[in-house]
């Protein structure tokens, strides 16, 4: 399978999970994350994030101390920072080392430890994002989590308005299991 078919599958499977507003799905805001952090899994690579380094205004001291800049990083499909999956990750798979995936990588490590990021990002929405910030529309969500707070007077549109594209892009078929696979594609998702 394509990392794009292995994200719908996870997506599916969690969308349930996420306590959105009426009239969202939750599956497809899962979808639409993926789909702006990383190509909908196909480039899952860390992502060093200033704010969140040595002296930067979110730096949390005790990660740093462990983890060095690896605790400044957000990892996965949907790009959590490493201070968020520390909260919410199971003891075993809080090692950055471990959230790491090369490019187009959708073998059976990948589909293990993605499934654990996106009930991560499940739980996240739910408890900051939809919980605490209660956002109510696609639009706070995609916000909230591309910038932290949907509140402020920052200009996110045009990563929300990528959210609502990938939002509506559909979900790539999945190859039924065994040998008559062979040549099944899924569409290739839009360019970010």
């Amino acid at each position: 399978m394509t990392p794009q078919q292995v994200i719908a599958n996870i997506c599916r499977a969690h969308g349930p999970s996420v306590n959105v507003p009426q009239g969202l799905d939750g599956a497809r805001v899962l979808w639409a994350l993926a789909g702006c952090e990383s190509d909908f899994g196909a480039y899952p690579l860390p992502r060093h994030e200033p704010a969140y380094c040595y002296g930067g205004r979110c730096e949390i001291k005790t990660l740093s101390r462990v983890w060095g800049c690896a605790a400044h990083a957000s990892y996965g499909p949907w790009q959590m920072m490493f201070c968020h999956l520390n909260d919410v990750l199971a003891s075993p798979l809080r090692d950055p080392a471990l959230l790491i995936f090369a490019s187009g990588s959708a073998g059976p490590d990948f589909d293990a430890i993605a499934d654990s990021l996106c009930a991560a990002a499940v739980e996240f929405l739910n408890s900051e994002i939809l919980g605490r910030q209660q956002a109510t529309t696609l639009a706070e969500i995609a916000k909230a989590w591309n910038h932290g707070n949907w509140r402020d007077q920052f200009d996110d549109s045009e990563y929300t308005d990528r959210a609502a594209k990938f939002y509506a892009y559909p979900f790539p078929d999945v190859p039924a299991p065994g040998p008559t696979t062979e040549g099944t594609h899924a569409p290739a998702p839009p360019a970010p």
